[in-house]
């Protein structure tokens, strides 16, 4: 059974249990608070709760929320029956009438001026923003999202696997050669490998990877 768990465990991506786990702390605070029993969920509790959170928050991020409560249930082996209540849609598009769908905040593209204007504010001198240096010129060289160059923890034996790290970077006579060993469209680590041509600036991702 451990074995099974630990491929249950796996079935959701790093990223979403993540946030998963931060909306599941919220209802447990929610519940805390008004003196509910948090699991398992039923209709009552989880319509107040919704109702609560689309007066603070966007009815499709609450809406997310929820499915993070009907992940606890599946992992648990619980009934999924009160997520599938047709009154929890209609409670949704009832938030939606009444608190609207706000609009999406525009994200403007990073420009190679925006870069070159950021990579010059780094101290060359310095450990930590060297390794800033070469993260940005890699990632914008590569359109790499933030989450296939970034992390938060390092554990040497798992870690490369699923990481960009060291032994991602080949160098060729042409440049570079970053195998990315999972991504988010890559969620079965089949890897791809991204060619990286040397730049005449100071974003240069060769440059970069060779200093750093």
């Amino acid at each position: 059974m451990e074995k099974a768990s630990h491929l249950l465990r796996n079935g959701l991506a790093e990223s979403t249990r993540t946030a998963y786990t931060a909306a599941w702390a919220n209802y447990e605070r929610y519940t805390s608070k008004h003196g509910h029993q948090a699991i398992p969920v039923t209709f009552p509790v989880l319509a107040n709760w919704i109702a609560e959170q689309v007066e603070f928050n966007k009815p499709e991020t609450v809406k997310q929320y929820t499915a993070a409560l009907r992940n606890v249930h599946i992992e648990k082996g619980i009934s999924i029956d009160v997520f599938n209540d047709p009154r929890i849609s209609r409670i949704f598009r009832g938030a939606l009438r009444i608190h609207g769908s706000k609009p999406v905040r525009k994200r403007t593209e990073i420009t190679k001026d925006i870069l070159l204007a950021t990579i010059a504010t780094f101290d060359s001198t310095t450990f930590d923003d060297l390794n800033l240096h070469t993260a940005f010129c890699v990632a914008f060289a590569a359109f790499l999202r933030p989450s296939e160059f970034t992390w938060e923890s390092w554990n040497p034996n798992t870690s490369p696997l699923t990481r960009v790290s060291q032994q991602s970077v080949e160098f060729t006579k042409d440049g570079v050669l970053l195998n990315l060993p999972k991504s988010k469209t890559d969620q079965y680590r089949e890897g791809t490998t991204i060619p990286l041509s040397p730049a005449s600036d100071s974003s240069c991702p060769v440059r970069a990877l060779k200093t750093c």
